[in-house]
């Protein structure tokens, strides 16, 4: 039916005023783009960049693509996971507990027996890390030779860490190990010389969780990202890790360097203690705050695992000791590299008892605390589900009791998990490569520090690393540093030359690439990558060459296999914006997934093909747990290549 012409032009009308708000919607949005690019430093009011659809950073230094924590790639690997009970071996009627500074006895609610505690004989023994120099300095325990008896509860003073024995009438034992925060003299005189500004000042609390990706903290933790959530929680989008495992990736944020600077600093060989090394918590014990360092699953510790650890104590509180002698003695449910138990509890629990003991002494005094959980989410990409209710319960019941207002909470992992069916899959290959981290100020420090939390949060959609968080912990030492004059002053000279790394309390530069950031490209994420069809030719060569290194790794060591190549199992080529492939579209960056025989083991490496001449990018990833092949090699690098023969 023809349209009259009135209801041409009225329809006309109608179309012309749809464009102006369609154009005058799009220049907003272009105007707002161009707003946020070019803020200054006193538009404190803008928190955050305009999310990109498809990506967590996206600015001309790096492109990384956003995934769904619960995609279709990644379902069939995904299950619930059943709480382990760690009574039900050997379950005894009794749990010795402890607060404080008291340990008591506490009989289990569902036990009908009477009351066993009269009918029980207990004592503790007190130990402690071996204070003379030996070889074995890190890895001993000295216990006094009085167990002291005591009935129900007992204060222990000054004790750090106790074991309790526990036998009834019929000479069966219960054994268990509890760790305190006693006030120490020496410490305590020490931190009295602290500067004038000690009330500006905060205290830092970083909870490590081992193996976690950004996308599997939201997949199995989501109880404790909901509590970060409400309490205000920054989470940075863009964290990339800088290194293969949990070393690697910790000394950056613990000292600013890479391992090789490590190595040339301070640390020259696998046997070498670790004392000379400029660990932050030297910063901040020289600043006038008490230390604590503690982690679980103590055999396969950051400074022990195939090393030599720290011939003196390195921090004011140090668990090693403790985890390490109650692990040995009473640890359990061992699937794989961990005990997850330590007598009837999961082993986390002891460190988060301990974590809350520390908070609960310290919480109006300065103190830097390093917390690292290993056992139970290092193994299985699944497993951080049974942690999930006890970091959230820990981390809300810290600020009920108003324990943080002068404390930052850091919450963070190193890598996300490496082996398994879905660290095999591509999104896997990424989520290894992009650990979570999440900061929670205090409320005060936001709004005396308007700039530099209004940077903190504009950096949550950019290209950040280990390297960054370490500056950021130097800046928090002496906090009060962080005002607006300085924040824009410091920011100013990023422009005349850009570190590699960048405290979070500065604007990052949307040019920053992973070159300039300190990540090799075989860690990058800062790339639209696509797949390649792994019969092609050019994979095959790239295979070839990557077993061709592998062997070259292992000529030295006469006791390892010729490794050959079994299967190609995946390919991808990558490229990155603003990098070296704009100018040599010749230059290709392959990243193949393959499996080796003997031993049926997979590894992963990024080549770059640069006219023909092929070189890695970065070290060789192992994605399949090596057991006892490699049990002949006592290199910790070599144990992830070597099939012993």
């Amino acid at each position: 039916m023809p349209i009259s012409g009135k209801k041409c032009y009225f329809l006309l009308g109608i179309l012309l005023i749809l464009s102006g708000l369609l154009y005058a919607t799009d220049l907003n949005m272009i105007t707002q783009y161009t707003y946020l690019t070019q803020l200054t430093e006193n538009d404190e009011d803008i928190n955050d960049p305009i999310p990109s659809p498809g990506y967590l950073v996206n600015n001309e230094g790096c492109r990384m693509p956003s995934m769904e924590p619960f995609s279709a790639m990644v379902q069939p690997f995904l299950q619930n996971i059943t709480l382990l009970d760690c009574t039900k071996k050997g379950s005894k009627p009794i749990r010795i507990e402890s607060d404080d500074n008291t340990v008591y006895l506490s009989p289990i609610a569902d036990d009908k027996t009477g009351n066993l505690t009269s009918e029980l004989i207990c004592c503790y023994e007190q130990f402690e890390r071996e204070t003379e120099e030996s070889e074995m300095s890190d890895r001993s325990a000295k216990f006094h030779e009085t167990c002291i008896l005591f009935e129900n509860s007992t204060d222990v003073g000054d004790v750090e860490f106790i074991k309790v024995i526990c036998k009834n009438d019929k000479k069966q034992e219960i054994l268990d190990y509890h760790s305190f925060v006693p006030l120490k003299p020496e410490v305590e005189q020490r931190c009295s010389k602290g500067d004038e500004t000690a009330n500006e000042r905060v205290s830092v609390l970083i909870l490590g969780i081992d193996a976690v990706s950004r996308l599997n903290f939201y997949r199995t933790m989501p109880r404790t990202v909901k509590a970060l959530e409400e309490l205000g929680g920054i989470e940075m989008l863009g964290y990339n890790k800088v290194g293969d495992n949990t070393f690697p990736n910790l000394i950056p944020i613990l000292t600013g360097m890479n391992v090789n600077e490590l190595k040339k600093e301070c640390w020259p060989t696998s046997d070498s203690y670790f004392d000379p090394c400029p660990f932050i918590w030297k910063k901040y014990k020289g600043a006038g705050y008490r230390t604590i360092f503690a982690e679980d699953a103590s055999w396969m510790g950051v400074f022990q695992y195939q090393k030599n650890g720290f011939k003196f104590q390195p921090t004011d509180y140090y668990w090693h000791t403790f985890s390490s002698v109650s692990e040995n003695d009473i640890g359990h449910d061992k699937p794989m590299n961990a005990d997850m138990c330590v007598g009837p509890r999961l082993t986390p629990l002891n460190l988060l008892s301990y974590a809350n003991k520390v908070v609960n002494r310290f919480y109006d005094k300065r103190y830097f605390g390093l917390i690292w959980e290993t056992s139970i989410s290092h193994d299985d990409v699944n497993y951080p589900q049974m942690i999930d209710k006890y970091y959230e319960n820990f981390i809300r019941e810290l600020y009920k009791k108003k324990l943080m207002n002068s404390t930052v909470l850091v919450v963070l992992s190193d890598h996300g998990i490496r082996w398994g069916s879905l660290r095999n899959t591509y999104q896997g290959m990424v989520e290894e490569r992009l650990p979570m981290l999440n900061v929670v100020l205090p409320k005060w420090f936001s709004e005396k520090y308007p700039t530099a939390t209004a940077n903190l949060r504009r950096n949550r959609r950019s290209l950040t690393t280990p390297f960054d968080f370490y500056e950021t912990l130097k800046d928090l030492v002496h906090a009060n540093e962080l005002t607006n004059d300085k924040i824009r002053s410091r920011t100013a000279k990023l422009k005349e030359e850009t570190p590699r790394g960048i405290s979070l309390f500065l604007r990052v530069p949307s040019s920053r690439t992973c070159n300039s950031s300190g990540i090799e490209p075989h860690w990058c994420t800062c790339h639209d990558s696509g797949p390649v069809d792994i019969k092609s030719e050019a994979i095959q060569i790239v295979a070839d060459f990557i077993v061709k290194s592998l062997n070259n790794l292992l000529l030295p060591y006469r006791s390892c296999a010729n490794l050959t190549l079994d299967a190609i199992m995946e390919a991808s080529a990558a490229g990155s914006p603003g990098h070296l492939l704009v100018n040599s579209p010749t230059i290709l960056d392959y990243t193949v997934a393959l499996r080796t025989k003997p031993g049926l083991a997979f590894f992963e490496a990024t080549v770059r093909d640069n006219n023909g001449t092929l070189s890695l990018t970065g070290p060789i990833s192992r994605t399949n747990m090596y057991h006892d092949q490699s049990h002949c090699v006592h290199d910790y690098r070599m144990k992830l290549y070597c099939y012993c023969i």
